[in-house]
């Protein structure tokens, strides 16, 4: 299964879960205009009730591998006391909203930016809202 197909079946998926809100996060530009959250970010965002986590699903092919943006974008959701994980199948998605609707008690005492590379090679600090 390619990736385009991964995603469109965990969405699918998701929209059965009761309490869960999910987006297909596609990232680019057309020209000057750029769209997504930006470089790295995961390709499925949800957030699950009841305790409103935020999730951050990043689809792999059976031989895909996380990018260094992928992996500092994902660290930075763990540190902020969001779930992130990379799923190379439906099972692992559903496994991933489980983990978050079950798990209130979290710390963002680690909550800090990562420098992630740029399209150009340079490093930027990721921004933290709120």
């Amino acid at each position: 299964m390619s990736e385009t197909q991964l995603v469109k079946a965990i969405l699918d998926a998701l929209k059965l879960e009761p309490g869960v809100v999910a987006w297909r996060n596609s990232v680019g530009s057309r020209g000057f205009r750029k769209f997504g959250l930006g470089t790295g970010s995961a390709d499925i965002i949800a957030v699950v009730a009841p305790y409103g986590r935020f999730v951050g699903i990043e689809t792999k092919a059976a031989d895909g591998i996380l990018s260094e943006p992928q992996y500092y974008w994902g660290l930075s959701v763990r540190e902020c006391g969001g779930i992130y994980g990379v799923a190379y199948s439906v099972a692992e998605a559903r496994n991933l909203i489980h983990q978050a609707r079950s798990s209130k008690a979290y710390s963002v005492a680690g909550c800090q930016g990562h420098l992630v590379p740029n399209r150009i090679g340079q490093r930027k600090e990721l921004k933290r809202h709120g």
